[in-house]
């Protein structure tokens, strides 16, 4: 029976823990496999107001939103690598960073 976790990424040292710690799983449950999913930060909401009318606030909306979609694919890669050398195969990886969407409440 096929077993998936779905692991929450951030650059923390605790993020890095969790894969130590579902490496050491993965050589117990067998057919494990994992979702490595970050959520990009916020945008702030008063530049996505201003980017509605002014040009220039629009530019600088779409170079944060290209940084942390670097940033994030940048994380979820070295994490898939750690991941990698942990001995768990990449056919059982599946990595996914999007930008947050909905408040943390939601």
């Amino acid at each position: 029976m096929e077993r998936k976790i779905l692991v929450a990424l951030d650059d923390s040292l605790y993020s890095r823990a969790c894969l130590s710690y579902i490496s050491t799983i993965s050589q117990i449950v067998a057919d494990l496999h994992l979702t490595l999913y970050h959520v990009q930060p916020g945008l702030s909401d008063y530049l996505l107001e201003a980017s509605k009318n002014d040009r220039d606030a629009r530019k600088q909306l779409e170079q944060i939103m290209v940084k942390n979609r670097e940033k994030g694919v940048d994380l979820v890669n070295r994490c898939k690598e750690m991941i990698l050398k942990m001995g768990i195969p990449e056919d059982r990886l599946t990595v996914v960073t999007a930008p947050r969407s909905l408040g943390l409440a939601k």
